[in-house]
C-alpha cells in the first residue's frame, strides 16, 4: 500500500529543501511518491525541489486547499499524506500513517502534529 505525499508551495525557497530532505529520509519499506504542487512561485522553489520530488504540478494560486486537491487528483497511491513546505516529517511519519491505515480498514483519515521549522511565523508570536 503506497503513499502519495502532496506538498502545496508558493515561494518557499527558504524552507522547501529541509522539508524534502526529511521526506527522503523516511524509514519506509513501501513505495511512495512526492508531488509538489507549485502556485507559480517567483523564487527558486521549483529549482530547489526538482531533485527531491517525483512530480511538479503547476496550479494557479487559489490557496493551499486547491493545491492539495490538485495533488490528490493526480496521486497514484491510495493513501494521501499532506505536508506543508515549512514542516519537517519525523523519520517514521510514513510508516505510522501506513500502519494506522492497515490496522483500521474503515479509516478515512488521520491527523497529527508537524512542528514548523524554527523561525516560522508561530515562533514570532511567542
Amino acid at each position: 500500500m503506497g503513499v502519495s505525499i502532496i506538498i502545496p508551495a508558493l515561494n518557499e525557497e527558504e524552507s522547501i529543501e529541509k522539508c524534502l530532505k526529511s521526506l527522503r529520509k523516511q524509514k519506509f519499506e513501501d513505495k511512495y511518491e512526492i508531488i509538489l504542487v507549485d502556485g507559480y512561485s517567483q523564487d527558486s522553489t521549483v529549482k530547489i525541489a526538482k531533485p527531491y520530488v517525483d512530480r511538479v504540478l503547476k496550479k494557479k494560486a487559489h490557496g493551499p486547499g486547491a493545491a492539495r486537491n490538485e495533488g490528490a487528483e493526480k496521486a497514484k497511491y491510495e493513501i494521501l499524506a499532506f505536508i506543508d513546505a515549512d514542516c519537517e516529517a519525523e523519520k517514521d511519519w510514513l510508516d505510522r500513517i501506513q500502519r494506522n491505515f492497515a490496522k483500521e480498514k474503515k479509516l478515512a483519515g488521520i491527523g497529527g502534529i508537524l512542528k514548523p521549522m524554527e523561525g516560522g511565523w508561530f515562533d514570532h508570536l511567542v
